[in-house]
C-alpha cells in the first residue's frame, strides 16, 4: 500500500518538501516512546543501494501531516540493502532526545590548581595563589546530581531543566517549555556520578517518578522556525483519550490489570554518619507512609540511603599550669633540680632575717620580658601563640605554663616573664688533703627562670575550627513515591486503523488510556501510554500503555536501584575546591547557569578591595566596615576582649565556606 499524499517530508537545509512518494518512499513508521528517541524509518524500495544520500548525517527534516508539523528529526542511519533481485536504501530520523543520547552532561567545580594559601597576620586575610596558580571553575563530568554550582539543592525538575539546557547548548534542536511543562518537583539526596550523558541524568531524576511520561509537542515553533517543546507531565495531570472496545477504529487489544504492582508502603532509611574530629557516630532516620502500615510485606519497597552527615572538627589543646610562686623556695627546686643536690646545704633566701622559714621569703621578683626563640619565636612570623604578644611592659599573670602551648585562639592571657632570687647556700667540695671537709660559701647570688605566666587553669581547651552541616534529610519523599505507584496500573496495547494515521488525536504520547465499553474499570483507568507506533502506509497505529517497560518497578529491581547504586558526592569539594572532613570525591535555589563562557571567578570575601595591594597581584586585602557599638553596654565585656578581623567557617546551604568576622574570641 502506497503512502498517502497527506503526508510530506521536508528537507531543512534546501527547504525542498515532497511528498512521501516523490521521495521514492515506499513505506514509513513512525514512533514516539518516552525517554527513547522518537523515530521516523523510512525505505526506499527501488532505489539503487549506492545512490547519494538526499539526507546527510544529522541533517534536519520535518515529517508534516497535511501541512502541519508532525514530527522533527535527524538523519542518524543510512541502511543500505543489495541483492541480485533487489535493492533499496532506507533512512532513520531521530527526534530530539537523540541529543541527549549523545552529549555528555558536565557540571562546574572549583580546582586550586597550584595550591591556595589563606594567609592571616599583618592585619588582613586573603588569598594569596601561589605564582602561575589561578583557582577557577571547570566543567567536567565527575557529577553530583541534585545540587547547583553553589552547593544549593535542586529538585528532581530543576536537575532535569539543567541537562536539558545542557544539551540545548550542544545544538540540541528543542525548546523548554514555560511553567508547568515539567511537572517533577521533588528534593531528594544528592547523588555523585561520573560520565553520564543528558538522558542518563533525566532517567535518574525519573526513577523517582514513575508515573510521569516525556514528550515532544513537534507543532511548536521560536522565531517562526519549528522548534519542538519537551513536555514531562505526571499521569495525574495527563488529559485522557477514550475508545470503544468494540467497533471502528478499534482492530485489537490487549490488556491486563497488575494489582502486583501497587505498593502498600514505602519506607527510606537515611543512614547519616556524622563526625567529631575522628570519632564517627552512626544515626537513623526513617521517612515511611503511609506510617500505619507495616513494611514487612510483599510488595513493600525498602529502601537505605546514606546521607553525608555533620562534620565537626575542633582544635584541642591541653595546658598544664601551676601558681607562680616564685617566693617559695620548693617552687624553684622544682624549677632548677641542681638546688636538691646532696652536696648543697643550708639553702636560704639572702632576703631571710636569722631564724626564719627557709622555705619562704619575700625576696623574689618576676618580671616581663620579650619572647626569645624557641616556641615562642618572633611574633612578627609566627602569630599562632599567645606568648608573641609578650612585651617589656606587659602583666605577669599569676599561673605559668608547664606543659603545652597557649595558641592565640584560646580564651586567656599569656606573657613571658623571668623570675629572680637572690639565695644563700653552701657546696660540699669533698675534703683536702688533711682529710678535712672543704664548703664553698655562696652569699647573694642570683637565681632566675624564664616561665610562661598566664591566668589559665589546667585542662583541655576546644575550639570549634569547621562544621559542615552534611546533606539535608528529604521529607516527603516516602509519600511521593507512595503515591506515584499506589494506583492500580493496566498494562497491554491498544492498536487502531484510520484511513491515515492522525485522524483521531495527532498525538498519543502524552495522554492517557480510557476504553468503554468493557469491563468497568477500564473506562477510569486513565493508563499512561508510553509509546506510539503508526504505519504510514497502512494507517495502523498501535498504541502501548501502562508501566514504562525500561522504568517500571516490574520485580522491584529497578527501584531499589535507586537507592542501591547512589554514590555519594562531596559538595564542599565541587564549589570550592576543598574536601570534606573524612571524604573522596565522587565521581538553591535551583537556579542554573548555562548560558555564558562555563567559567565563574573564584570564591570571594564580601568587601574584598578591587585592587591588589603591596604590589602583589595575588594579594587582596578586605575592607572592614566596623559598626557602631554601644560602649556604654559592652564596656564590662570588652574590657579584657581584643577585637579582630577573624576567618570563621559557617555552613550555607548545606556547603561549608569561610567567612570573615570582626569580633572577640569566644568567652
Amino acid at each position: 500500500m502506497a503512502v498517502s499524499n497527506i503526508w510530506t517530508l521536508q528537507r531543512a537545509s534546501d527547504g525542498l518538501e515532497q511528498s512521501l512518494a516523490a521521495w521514492g518512499i515506499s513505506a514509513a513508521t513512525f514512533t514516539r516512546r518516552t525517554q527513547k528517541s522518537d523515530t521516523l524509518v523510512v525505505k526506499l524500495e527501488g532505489a539503487a543501494f549506492d545512490a547519494a544520500e538526499a539526507f546527510s548525517y544529522k541533517s534536519i527534516v520535518y515529517l508534516k501531516r497535511g501541512g502541519t508539523i508532525y514530527f522533527v528529526g535527524c538523519a542518524t542511519k543510512t541502511p543500505r540493502m543489495g541483492r541480485p533481485s533487489a535493492e533499496s536504501v532506507g533512512y532513520t530520523f531521530e527526534g530530539p532526545w537523540w541529543w541527549l543520547e549523545h552529549v555528555p552532561y558536565n557540571q562546574a567545580w572549583m580546582f586550586l590548581n597550584g595550591g591556595v594559601d589563606y594567609m592571616r597576620g599583618g592585619g588582613y586575610y586573603g588569598l594569596v595563589p601561589e605564582l602561575g596558580a589561578t583557582p577557577g571553575t571547570q566543567s567536567i563530568t565527575n557529577l553530583i546530581l541534585g545540587i547547583d554550582d553553589t552547593g544549593a539543592a535542586l529538585t528532581t525538575g530543576q536537575q532535569i531543566e539543567d541537562a536539558l539546557i545542557c544539551a540545548q547548548n550542544a545544538g540540541a534542536p528543542f525548546q523548554l517549555g514555560g511553567d508547568g511543562s515539567i511537572d517533577p518537583s521533588i528534593l531528594i539526596p544528592a547523588e555523585g556520578a561520573r560520565d553520564l550523558t543528558c538522558a542518563e541524568v533525566v532517567r535518574r531524576m525519573m526513577r523517582w517518578h514513575p508515573d510521569c511520561v516525556i514528550y515532544f509537542d513537534y507543532t511548536t515553533t521560536l522565531s517562526g522556525a519549528p522548534k519542538p517543546t519537551i513536555h514531562i507531565k505526571a499521569r495525574a495531570n495527563l488529559p485522557a483519550v477514550s475508545f470503544a472496545v468494540a467497533g471502528t477504529p478499534a482492530t485489537a487489544m490487549d490488556i491486563l490489570a497488575r494489582p502486583d504492582l501497587q505498593v502498600p508502603v514505602v519506607l527510606i532509611n537515611y543512614e547519616i554518619l556524622n563526625r567529631l574530629n575522628d570519632q564517627d557516630q552512626r544515626i537513623l532516620q526513617q521517612d515511611q507512609f503511609p506510617a500505619d502500615v507495616s513494611p514487612e510485606q510483599p510488595g513493600a519497597i525498602v529502601m537505605t540511603i546514606d546521607l553525608q552527615g555533620e562534620k565537626t572538627t575542633y582544635a584541642r589543646q591541653y595546658l598544664k599550669t601551676a601558681p607562680l610562686l616564685y617566693n617559695d623556695l620548693g617552687w624553684w627546686k622544682e624549677r632548677l633540680p641542681w638546688l636538691t643536690d646532696t652536696n648543697i646545704a643550708n639553702l636560704y633566701a639572702s632576703a631571710n632575717p636569722a631564724g626564719a622559714n627557709p622555705e619562704s621569703t619575700n625576696g623574689g621578683s618576676v618580671a616581663p620580658i620579650n619572647p626569645d626563640g624557641g616556641a615562642d619565636s618572633t611574633a612578627a612570623t609566627d602569630g599562632t601563640d599567645l606568648a608573641n604578644g609578650s612585651t617589656t611592659s606587659g602583666t605577669v599573670w599569676g599561673n605559668f605554663l608547664i606543659e603545652g602551648d597557649i595558641p592565640n585562639w584560646i580564651n586567656g592571657h599569656a606573657q613571658m616573664a623571668l623570675a629572680q632570687l637572690r639565695v644563700n647556700y653552701d657546696v660540699a667540695m669533698g675534703n683536702d688533703a688533711n682529710g678535712n671537709p672543704v664548703v664553698e660559701h655562696h652569699v647573694n647570688e642570683t637565681i632566675f627562670v624564664k616561665v610562661l605566666s598566664t591566668d589559665l587553669a589546667t585542662g583541655w581547651y576546644n575550639q570549634l575550627t569547621g562544621v559542615y552541616l552534611g546533606e539535608p534529610v528529604p521529607t516527603g519523599l516516602a509519600e511521593n513515591y507512595w503515591l506515584a505507584l499506589s494506583w492500580l496500573q493496566y498494562e497491554g496495547s491498544w492498536e487502531i486503523t484510520e484511513p491515515d494515521c492522525g485522524t483521531a488525536n495527532l498525538r498519543y504520547l502524552g495522554l492517557a488510556l480510557n476504553l468503554t465499553g468493557g469491563v468497568g474499570a477500564w473506562a477510569t483507568m486513565k493508563a499512561m501510554i508510553y509509546q506510539s507506533e503508526e504505519d504510514l502506509a497502512t494507517g495502523v497505529t498501535r498504541l502501548r500503555f501502562g508501566p514504562v517497560e525500561y522504568l517500571s518497578p516490574k520485580d522491584w529491581l529497578t527501584v531499589q536501584r535507586t537507592a542501591r547504586d547512589r554514590l555519594l558526592g562531596d559538595r564542599q569539594a565541587r564549589v570550592n575546591g576543598l574536601l570534606t572532613i573524612g571524604s573522596k570525591p565522587a565521581g538553591g535555589s535551583g537556579k542554573h547557569d548555562r548560558g555564558g563562557s562555563g567559567s565563574k571567578a573564584p570564591p570571594s570575601f564580601d568587601n574584598w578591595s578591587g585592587a591588589p595591594t603591596g604590589g602583589n597581584p595575588g594579594l587582596y586585602k578586605v575592607a572592614v566596615q566596623p559598626a557602631t557599638l554601644d560602649s556604654s553596654a559592652v564596656a564590662a565585656l570588652l574590657a579584657n576582649q581584643t577585637m579582630q578581623v577573624r576567618a570563621i567557617q559557617v555552613c550555607v546551604g548545606g556547603v561549608l565556606k569561610t567567612q570573615l568576622f570582626l569580633c572577640s574570641a569566644p568567652f
